[in-house]
């Protein structure tokens, strides 16, 4: 999982954004990462459903949409930067865009980056939306998950220890 995690990271920071492209491209490639997130969208529900029906499905996918979806979004705050100045203020690097988003996700919105543009306003709004629904979601069964696992390893522990004494 840390493996998938860094490879996001080496694919957010050298995948290529040029910016002599015209105004027409930009709009089409912040839909492209439109499309993208609403797919991790559905993936994150879909995980989220199946979790809810068998407690014995495997969460590691649904860990893993969770930084996928903040690379994403990271991603398209640096390309809309990068051609159109302005859009943000602060927001100069990709490590900027980063850190904006995962400040954005966790809530925590520290200021020194914000979105000043129209377009960047729209796209934190569509992050804010799905950072309430699906992140919220994904931490809810993540949470509940590790919550009804930790009783069956406790009861085995305490067999464990019943049988040893005895």
């Amino acid at each position: 999982m840390l493996l998938a995690i860094i490879g996001m990271l080496v694919i957010f920071y050298t995948v290529p954004v040029n910016t002599d492209e015209s105004t027409g491209r930009v709009v089409f490639s912040l839909l492209l990462t439109i499309v993208g997130v609403a797919a991790l969208a559905w993936g994150i529900l879909e995980q989220v459903r199946r979790q809810l029906r068998s407690r014995s499905e495997d969460i590691h996918t649904l860990v893993m949409l969770l930084p996928l979806a903040a690379v994403l979004f990271a991603l398209a705050f640096f390309v809309m930067d990068e051609h159109s100045p302005g859009q943000f203020k602060g927001l100069s690097t990709r490590t900027d865009a980063l850190y904006f988003t995962l400040s954005t996700v966790t809530t925590v919105g520290f200021g020194d980056i914000t979105a000043r543009g129209q377009l960047a306003r729209v796209m934190v709004m569509f992050q804010l939306v799905f950072n309430a629904i699906f992140v919220g979601a994904a931490a809810s069964t993540i949470v509940g998950t590790i919550r009804n696992r930790a009783p069956a390893v406790e009861e085995d522990e305490d067999f464990e220890q019943d049988h040893e004494s005895g």
